[in-house]
């Protein structure tokens, strides 16, 4: 897709106003008309989702620490279950998007796969009237789906949002293969170092771009991707082996036990004997 970075014309799209509610799933198109003074719209439920701004802009600002996102035509804004936050409209500007509410349990799924992240809630797709098409095609088949076949239907409307959580640009498409690469060396051998700037150097890319193309495709730094998927392996080891700590912390490159359970707890919330306890609760249960 060829980025437009002009603002759309509101003629080129259907913005006529629609709300469709089933089930669970919300979608819809607003239109708010030209205001003289900001316009406040504060969002408190305990939902997750996802909209993508045809005209119009203004700001995200989120209640708990106040930092602010920027948007404008062609972004592609998500937001994430009690996440209390207000969305800002700048006067004298008409705005329109297109938007799917869905339950909480579809953002997290995304987090967990790194297609996520909290900290960017807002990401640039650009103009595009394939996109805001998609959009109103799964809007009027959510409103005259049959119930019987409506779970067809929200499942297009999930894989829809997920090809727009993927890396979208041309120039980030020419990465998919050394990213896949990238992804399978942090992962494969956790007792050895792993040098970033040296897998940088191994994909022929600098330090810098790496890090950046790695964290448009992942949402997350590669050393934190390392990680996370380094505690992943060892909370699936620790639910199905008896190992004491120290062979774990052995087995993925920890200098000590200390070291390993203060990393796991950091990214899990729970020491690693915790959370080999609450797993044994669980497996008895069945």
């Amino acid at each position: 897709m060829t980025r437009t970075t002009a603002d759309a014309d509101p003629s080129s799209f259907d913005c006529s106003p629609i709300h469709v509610v089933r089930t669970h799933f919300l979608a819809g198109t607003s239109r708010i008309p030209v205001g003289k003074s900001p316009r406040l719209f504060p969002i408190r439920a305990n939902v997750s989702g996802a909209c993508y701004i045809l005209c119009g802009r203004g700001e995200i600002t989120e209640d708990r620490t106040g930092i602010r996102h920027a948007f404008s035509p062609g972004c592609f804004i998500q937001w994430m279950p009690d996440d209390p936050h207000t969305r800002i409209l700048y006067p004298d500007q008409l705005y329109v998007d297109k938007y799917f509410v869905f339950p909480p349990e579809f953002y997290w799924i995304c987090h967990k796969m790194g297609l996520t992240s909290p900290e960017h809630p807002v990401i640039d797709l650009g103009v595009h009237p394939e996109i805001a098409a998609g959009y109103d095609d799964l809007i009027r088949e959510l409103r005259d789906q049959t119930e019987l076949k409506l779970p067809l239907t929200i499942e297009k409307a999930f894989s829809f949002l997920l090809h727009q959580l993927l890396p979208h640009s041309v120039e980030e498409r020419k990465y998919l293969r050394q990213m896949e690469e990238a992804a399978r060396i942090l992962e494969a051998d956790f007792q050895e170092k792993c040098s970033i700037p040296a897998l940088a150097r191994s994909l022929k890319m600098s330090h810098t771009s790496f890090r950046r193309v790695f964290a448009r495709f992942y949402r997350m730094s590669p050393r934190e991707y390392r990680i996370r998927r380094k505690i992943e392996k060892i909370q699936l080891l620790l639910s199905t082996r008896d190992l004491r700590l120290k062979e774990v912390a052995d087995r993925f490159g920890y200098a000590d036990v200390y070291t390993f359970s203060h990393q796991f707890k950091k990214m899990t919330g729970v020491s690693p004997a915790e959370f080999r306890n609450r797993s044994s609760g669980i497996s008895s249960c069945f």
